[in-house]
């Protein structure tokens, strides 16, 4: 390693290095550098060159055309007044729990107490933003004579480490320089270094650490003299005790859920927590946890933390009682922990958060169009279809968003047989008594019949089966859930947006999506309105299909699907009879 002079200016020490390093002979050799153009206050970094004769004719740009292959060389400033902050952030941003392994010894400590903290504070004048801490766990077995000499290294003590420098060289390889506050140079400096590209699915991250200045050893964190395996974790001094339930959700919502407005997001739900495992990139996740910590009516105060992350939040939900497989809700915006304000309130600062989060304007960040949020239980109980009855139907909107012929499950062994239909083509939906739960829908049926009646193409095989999950109405507009098994882009789950426009005739909405947009009615058909296929029904019940008409429009949703309305013939002023 080469230290700087504190005394020098930036124009000292280029001169310097061009004076003992770049062209400084011994006895006819001669070690060479590549000098920066600018020299940064904290690390500047160098090629070395290869040693060689200086001929007459050769000169500082000749011996310097041999640094094609050679090692880089890192030097840091030892001057704590010419150190400029340097934040952590494109280095380490989080919690992280790691085990670490040293050369020379075989074994991997594995210790609870390993952990790394990185938080930084946006627009803190304070040293947060430009240090992270590392403690070692202490392993019992875990014995290496190099590692007990460092004095950077104590067991169960945070190491303070400040940040001077990141950057990437030719191979992908990221580098870091940090340093500690000790007056033995051997032990201040540290190089770190990892890979882009080392996302797996176990959320682990490899960081390899030298020993001392020397980052030649550092080849790769593979290869390091100390071996970081990085996970993420919490943070035991604040919020572990945030993840301590205060009351209970509703029994009904346990189960597994998917979330229309994030599709990639796996939603569980128990009595206490739920927790949400967002995908952000491939083999990247994020692992949300929302605790119950106080409840009044339909209003739930949660604090949310992030597995890895700095930050502790607070957030309300209103949760409307479940309905079919449909949780709707509204979540307000977050409250950020205050630590101090905690320490100092005790007990009423839950109290007034409460009343800040749950209040009603904190619900509505958009006055004038909002929607409730909702879950879709995964996977789904089948339910009575809101639009029941047989219909011939017209599709409208775009040509690939069409529904059209197929053969589910594929074709037959044996060639189906061909029979000519001539104009009795029709198309057909249906949700009859046999299975009121299922929407079964034919592009093209075939409506010639054999001398018994029946069918005689294989056009009468259903080609779509949708299946009903739930609906309701919401600002005079009637929504239908609905899962198909065979759709790949949405997730299997459709949102619809239903009207009836006659007594035989309805209208049924597909959003783009697994979610209706605010500006879909049930007339949209095309994408900027919101929707991405319109179908116009209209009843096409024959004398022997039994198949009677049924309509819910979703006012009341919690209605028992069980009773049936009957009018029994009397006087008009007579009441009706309700059978169970």
């Amino acid at each position: 390693m080469f230290y700087l002079n504190p005394n020098w200016t930036d124009f000292d020490i280029y001169i310097q290095l061009q004076i003992n390093l770049a062209t400084g002979a011994l006895g006819g050799l001669v070690q060479n550098i590549q000098l920066p153009e600018n020299i940064t206050n904290e690390r500047f970094s160098w090629v070395s060159g290869q040693c060689g004769s200086l001929g007459p004719a050769d000169n500082g740009s000749t011996i310097c055309s041999t640094l094609v292959d050679a090692e880089l060389e890192t030097g840091f400033v030892r001057a704590r007044e010419d150190y400029s902050d340097f934040n952590c952030k494109s280095i380490l941003e989080g919690i992280y729990a790691f085990d670490y392994r040293i050369v020379g010894n075989t074994g991997l400590c594995s210790s609870p107490f390993s952990t790394i903290k990185a938080c930084q504070r946006q627009g803190s004048p304070l040293r947060d933003n430009s240090v992270f801490e590392q403690t070692f766990g202490y392993c019992p077995n875990f014995q290496d004579v190099s590692i007990l000499e460092d004095p950077n290294i104590v067991f169960g003590k945070a190491n303070i480490w400040r940040c001077y420098g990141r950057w990437t060289d030719r191979n992908n390889n990221i580098w870091a320089a940090i340093a500690y506050d000790t007056n033995q140079l051997r032990f201040k400096y540290r190089c770190l270094t990892t890979r882009i590209d080392q996302q797996n699915p176990t959320d682990l991250y490899y960081w390899g650490m030298s020993t001392d200045a020397d980052c030649k050893v550092v080849h790769s964190y593979q290869t390091a003299p100390i071996r970081l395996e990085l996970r993420p974790a919490f943070d035991p001094e604040t919020q572990l005790a945030e993840l301590q339930p205060g009351c209970k959700l509703p029994t009904n919502f346990s189960g597994a859920w998917f979330y229309p407005s994030e599709y990639q997001t796996t939603v569980v739900i128990n009595s206490t927590h739920i927790f949400m495992k967002r995908k952000r990139a491939e083999f990247v996740y994020d692992y949300i946890y929302f605790v119950c910590r106080q409840q009044q009516e339909s209003r739930y105060l949660m604090s949310v933390v992030t597995l890895g992350k700095c930050e502790t939040d607070f957030m309300c939900f209103d949760f409307m009682p479940r309905h079919h497989n449909i949780i709707r809700f509204r979540m307000g915006r977050p409250f950020p922990l205050l630590p101090r304000e905690r320490e100092s309130m005790g007990d009423s600062y839950m109290q007034r958060l409460y009343r800040e989060a749950c209040q009603w304007s904190s619900f509505t960040l958009n006055y004038i169009e909002w929607t409730y949020e909702y879950f879709i239980q995964d996977p789904p109980v089948p339910i009575n279809c809101p639009i029941q009855g047989k219909f011939k139907f017209i599709q409208r909107g775009q040509e690939q968003e069409k529904y059209d012929t197929k053969i589910p499950g594929g074709m037959t062994p044996r060639p189906w047989l061909q029979v000519l239909c001539y104009n009795y083509w029709q198309s057909n939906i249906q949700a009859c008594l046999q299975d009121p739960k299922t929407l079964q829908l034919d592009v093209q049926k075939c409506w010639r019949l054999d001398f018994a009646g029946q069918p005689i193409s294989e056009y009468n095989v259903v080609d779509n089966y949708i299946t009903c999950v739930g609906f309701w109405m919401e600002d005079t507009k009637s929504f239908l859930i609905t899962h198909d098994k065979q759709d790949p882009v949405t997730n299997n789950f459709r949102c619809w947006v239903y009207k009836r426009v006659g007594f035989r005739n309805y209208l049924m909405s597909r959003g783009r999506g697994n979610q209706c947009s605010k500006i879909q009615t049930a007339e949209s058909s095309l994408p900027e309105e919101g929707a991405s296929l319109l179908l116009e029904l209209t009843e096409d019940e024959l004398q022997f299909d039994v198949c009677p008409m049924s309509w819910d429009d979703g006012r009341n949703p919690y209605a028992s699907q069980d009773v049936l309305d009957v009018y029994e013939v009397g006087n008009a002023g007579e009441e009706q009879t309700r059978w169970n």
